[in-house]
């Protein structure tokens, strides 16, 4: 790497450092003022400075979140205003002189963008799922206990689950339904009631399921068919019922489509999970065809942003920054469209992560010509 390269990566990364703190800074504002009674209700303690530093711990936590919002249209709007002060510090044409190609001097800035991607791979897969109860937590609050039931359908054997509260940390349902169906599992159509019910993970002794405490009706009161009797099984002397299924605690949580918290490995799991609904499985699978895709899509971007930026028929420096945002606007509804398509079925969800990759990688091809030599 040369001096000029090492001098346009710390610029690329200057830039990216201040625009991330000038927008995480705005919204922190912004969210802080709207919400501050929040953090007084919630919190244990009414001192002011108490108040304001259980503030900052939440936004110390919420900015992971943050940045993988933002991080990578961070990176193309760094290359944009990069180049833009290249041109307007009249640094490139020394450059060209020498019989240095334009597109030689991005590649600092494909450095910069793999390093950022990097970090929001740490970020994705290591941080988030090991804060992912402090970043559901209430304003004021230490970490998320309890959250609302999302009633689930178990695709495999056909029961309803829900109830009024999940703990997350004790990983139970309280006021717990389970809905058992006909003729699956009994002979006429039963509520299974029960004040609370614990999952129990996967072991090699026995599956996944939820023991119910003192159900009603009880378990000798169950007309189970014979496939039944293999999923709704007696524990405690018949006292309590344990319920075989793969739907696991953190599938009710009412916000467990937020798939920002999981990471890849177990977003993966809950594809495979034949208890899951085909609906959650496409939004699932359209989730992690997106990771996959976004770094591409980064790198395509700043490709496309180049040409725009430095162009050989360019009005000025004003005018193609403002054509280089309103075409990476049309990348971005672009995106937003397919993944909406993807999201109602009418396009396949690999199709709908991949398509804005292919228009934005033809677009680098078709605006290579452009760039000024």
């Amino acid at each position: 790497m040369t001096t000029f390269d090492r001098y346009i990566l710390h610029r690329f990364l200057h830039v990216y450092s201040i625009g991330f703190i000038a927008l995480y800074g705005l919204f922190v504002v912004i969210d802080g003022f709207s919400n501050v009674d929040s953090f007084q209700e919630n919190g244990e303690v009414s001192d002011n400075v108490a108040i304001i530093v259980n503030m900052a711990v939440h936004y110390v936590y919420q900015a992971t979140l943050f940045f993988n919002m933002i991080g990578l249209q961070l990176g193309v709007v760094a290359v944009m205003v990069v180049f833009s002060q290249i041109l307007k510090n009249s640094e490139l044409y020394p450059i060209l002189s020498a019989g240095v190609p334009t597109y030689r001097l991005i590649v600092p800035c494909i450095y910069g963008a793999l390093i950022i991607n990097a970090m929001m791979i740490v970020n994705q897969e290591i941080v988030i799922p090991r804060i992912a109860g402090k970043l559901q937590a209430p304003r004021g609050e230490d970490e998320s206990f309890v959250q609302e039931v999302k009633p689930v359908y178990d695709r495999k054997t056909r029961i309803y689950i829900t109830g009024q509260e999940l703990y997350l940390s004790d990983q139970k349902i309280q006021g717990a339904v389970f809905g058992l169906p006909v003729p699956n599992i009994t002979n006429t159509f039963t509520t299974l009631s029960a004040d609370e019910a614990v999952f129990v993970a996967e072991s090699a002794q026995q599956s996944s399921g939820w023991l119910l405490k003192n159900p009603t009706p009880s378990f000798d009161e169950l007309e189970l068919t014979e496939t039944g009797r293999t999923i709704v099984l007696p524990r405690n002397d018949a006292q309590d019922v344990f319920v075989v299924t793969g739907v696991s605690f953190d599938e009710l949580d009412s916000q467990a489509t937020n798939y920002r918290l999981l990471s890849t490995a177990r977003l993966t799991r809950r594809i495979k999970n034949p208890s899951t609904g085909l609906v959650t499985i496409r939004g699932q699978m359209l989730h992690l065809h997106d990771r996959m895709t976004q770094p591409l899509m980064n790198l395509a971007a700043i490709l496309v942003a180049l040409p725009l930026v430095v162009r050989k028929e360019g009005s000025g420096i004003v005018m193609n920054f403002a054509i280089c945002t309103g075409v990476m606007a049309l990348y971005l509804g672009v995106q937003l469209a397919t993944f909406y398509l993807g999201k109602v079925n009418v396009v396949s969800a690999d199709l709908a992560a991949w398509l804005p990759v292919i228009i934005c990688g033809t677009a680098t091809a078709w605006l290579s010509g452009s760039v000024q030599t």
